[in-house]
């Protein structure tokens, strides 16, 4: 599939981790709730190619050693966090370090939001009824939906497309200061909707449909789940766990209703620490350093960040190329076609490209993680953790395991 890439991420090896974390802390910072394997002919026939052995003693020594010197250095910032590498060289390493919650060891088992991963599992739902004839990329909103057109007629006339592309023009809901993430902060059990988040998004602004290089926004994967929802009939939840979880055996992966707070146990707790305290300041909100948002309303995230997975199941959707074995080969390549948006090299349909890797990274209020594969090596990563505002170390990890792919 690396032939397939229109964008591939291109900058010099002694800028190459600086420009990484740029890429990432303007992509994803408070996204979606704050915010690849090749296709495999359709959910009729999903097969996805995951190292099952667990690496040798020596090799799992020597990822320990690199994980517990980064978190050791980072524990403020990292309660606790979860490393998952499935790599067909060397095989399986998974491993929970610190506390789910006060007094309490994380687990490999343990459950957490994924935040903008969710987008991945939005996207392949989308993907799923174009492949099934429900509707085309270039269909617009008008052409797909029309009852979700007339509800919000400023974007009517963008496209499936760039909705999933982030080049629709339309305001994200989470990241300003004219978000949602103070109405949150002033009532933590407020249930949105998904109108009074598209709603907030077009307020704050809309931009005529490829008239800029775009940008990354939470608004266009609740209008994603809006469509989706008129054309099939169905809820998001169902459509995600008959499109991507059942076939693929995530068992622990799923959307939840708005209204549910809770994590299946045994579950990680967040806290805020203060990285994820300056996320907040830099959406209008503010928080003490130790709350614990576990109990807070996630409605604010849905079809475009509100998801709850773990370790394993994470691993095996990055493995999957966060959904590509789902669909037909066509499909793949059109999702894996990258296109630059403000800040970022390469965004395709609900998926990201950074370096050799390609996936998505997820940070809800309170929790961060990351799903990636690597298409050349095979290897696949998850990483998660019970705060905010980690990316990158997220990424010095990644670049001290696998070391020249970030480039």
């Amino acid at each position: 599939m690396a032939e397939d890439k229109a964008q591939r991420t291109l900058h010099h090896p002694a800028n190459a981790r600086r420009t990484s974390l740029v890429v990432l802390a303007v992509l994803l910072a408070l996204t979606a709730g704050l915010v690849a394997g090749c296709g495999g002919g359709g959910s009729d026939d999903v097969s996805v190619d995951l190292p099952t052995e667990a690496m040798r003693d020596s090799d799992a020594a020597a990822v320990d050693q690199k994980v517990q010197q980064l978190w050791s250095s980072q524990k403020d910032s990292l309660p606790a966090l979860y490393v998952g590498i499935w790599d067909p060289k060397t095989g399986v390493f998974t491993k929970a370090y610190g506390e789910a919650a006060p007094g309490t060891a994380a687990t490999t088992d343990d459950s957490f939001r994924i935040g903008s991963i969710s987008k991945t599992f939005t996207a392949i739902v989308v993907l799923k009824l174009a492949e099934d004839g429900k509707l085309s990329l270039e269909d617009t909103i008008s052409d797909a939906a029309p009852n979700v057109a007339k509800k919000y007629p400023e974007v009517a006339d963008r496209t499936i497309h760039q909705l999933l592309d982030m080049h629709s023009g339309i305001s994200d809901y989470v990241n300003p200061k004219e978000g949602v993430v103070k109405d949150l902060v002033a009532k933590p059990d407020k249930v949105f909707s998904a109108d009074e988040l598209i709603q907030r998004g077009i307020k704050i602004g809309v931009k005529p449909a490829g008239s800029a290089a775009g940008s990354y926004s939470t608004t266009n994967y609740i209008l994603l789940q809006e469509i989706a929802e008129e054309i099939s009939g169905s809820s998001l939840q169902e459509l995600v766990k008959k499109d991507t979880a059942e076939p693929l055996d995530l068992d622990h992966t799923f959307l939840p209703p708005n209204e549910d707070t809770s994590l299946p146990e045994p579950a990680s707790r967040s806290r805020v620490t203060p990285p994820c305290k300056q996320e907040f300041i830099k959406s209008g909100g503010d928080v003490e350093v130790g709350t614990d948002l576990t109990d807070w309303s996630a409605s604010y995230g849905q079809g475009g960040g509100g998801m709850i997975s773990t370790l394993d199941d994470l691993g095996k959707w990055a493995a999957s190329g966060t959904g590509d074995a789902m669909l037909p080969d066509n499909l793949v390549r059109e999702r894996n076609t990258m296109a630059p948006i403000e800040g970022v090299p390469g965004y395709g349909l609900g998926v990201l490209e950074i370096g050799q890797w390609v996936g998505h990274e997820g940070e809800a209020l309170g929790w961060e993680a990351f799903a990636l594969t690597n298409p050349t090596s095979g290897v696949s990563v998850a990483l998660a953790t019970n705060s905010c505002g980690i990316v990158d170390v997220y990424v010095g990890l990644i670049d001290a395991l696998y070391p020249g792919t970030l480039e």
